[in-house]
């Protein structure tokens, strides 16, 4: 593999760099996230009502903004701390159930940290209350 220059290194180590600039931000942002399939049927047992929307809201400010925006509709990496875009939660929780973003809340993934530490599972479904009023 080697020749009297070293070429052949160097293209290997080119090749190498390429591969993990084309890997790694998919590798960070996390790619595909999906909630076991328990987790997805899982229903909300608090009912949408304005006091639950009102404490969700509450919840949410203290502890989401700051990645997904006070709308809840993410934030581009120009705008965000982050590096990367942070979803549109509301376009998201039409698309999956409560329960998987209860699961997803409360575990995290990567980026996205678990508050399983610092919210019960009723606060988590106010905030989701509070996501799935927002139009």
């Amino acid at each position: 593999m080697k020749s009297r220059n070293g070429s052949n290194y160097n293209l290997l180590y080119v090749v190498a760099f390429i591969a993990v600039l084309f890997f790694f931000p998919q590798r960070l942002s996390g790619g595909d996230w999906y909630a076991p399939q328990e987790a997805t049927a899982q229903q909300n047992p608090i009912e949408r009502s304005d006091a639950s929307v009102a404490a969700g809201k509450k919840l949410f400010e203290a502890n989401c903004i700051s990645c997904h925006a006070i709308d809840a509709k993410g934030l581009k990496a120009a705008h965000a701390r982050l590096d990367i875009d942070t979803p549109n939660l509301v376009i998201g929780l039409k698309a999956q159930s409560g329960g998987a973003y209860h699961w997803k809340i409360k575990n995290g993934k990567k980026r996205m940290p678990g508050y399983q530490q610092r919210l019960s599972d009723q606060e988590i479904w106010h905030i989701i209350n509070y996501i799935s009023s927002i139009e």
